[in-house]
């Protein structure tokens, strides 16, 4: 992974196996970054899904692999009093 700042923006290459999340929430541990937005492209061997099922009132997960173009990925990252990190995302892929 790569990454630099512009003034207040961010710009961050992925390697190939590298976890998208942990690593942006890394950059940001690393930073000092308390709240920040994302948005992003590219491609994708494995990508973990999960989704709220509101009659069940929890998430149910599911494993996409094989070739995944990540056609858009966006969210924030928050960190609560007590210095933890927090993700909410969204990401669309091409099968």
């Amino acid at each position: 992974m790569d990454y630099k700042f512009f003034d207040k923006v961010g710009y961050a290459r992925m390697d190939r196996g590298d976890e998208i999340i942990s690593r942006l929430l890394e950059i940001c541990a690393k930073e000092g970054i308390k709240s920040a937005t994302f948005s992003g492209i590219g491609g994708c061997s494995e990508a973990e899904i999960q989704t709220f099922i509101p009659e069940k009132s929890s998430f149910e997960t599911q494993t996409l692999t094989g070739m995944l173009e990540l056609v858009s990925l966006t969210g924030n990252i928050t960190t609560d009093d007590e210095g933890n990190r927090y993700h909410h995302t969204h990401a669309v892929f091409f099968l």
